[in-house]
């Protein structure tokens, strides 16, 4: 099913306008939270929240940089305006200088 620019601007307008009846919004991100409060004009209900972590595993960890190559695994929602295949490219581009010295 294909969606129109009309469907698109109208989906976009009720997403803004039932999200701006929100008594609290919870994030998990600095960006989550600047994209809900440009679209949903709530910021005095926006909250930012982590979930509790264990962090003792991440203290061990050396701090020299390994030479092996990194992988990376990224967990998120593929939706058409979150342009993944930018993302992607735009995370290679990062590593790339690291392969070259």
């Amino acid at each position: 099913m294909m969606i129109t620019s009309m469907q698109g601007f109208i989906f976009a307008w009720m997403y803004g306008l039932v999200g701006s009846c929100a008594n609290l919004v919870m994030v998990n991100s600095s960006w989550t939270q600047d994209d809900i409060v440009k679209l949903w004009r709530i910021p005095q209900h926006t909250r930012k929240v982590y979930p509790p972590c264990d962090t003792t595993g991440l203290q061990v960890l050396p701090l020299e940089r390994s030479t092996v190559t990194p992988i990376i695994i990224s967990v998120a929602q593929f939706l058409p305006e979150k342009v993944c295949i930018c993302v992607a490219k735009g995370t290679l581009s990062k590593f790339r200088p690291l392969q070259e010295h």
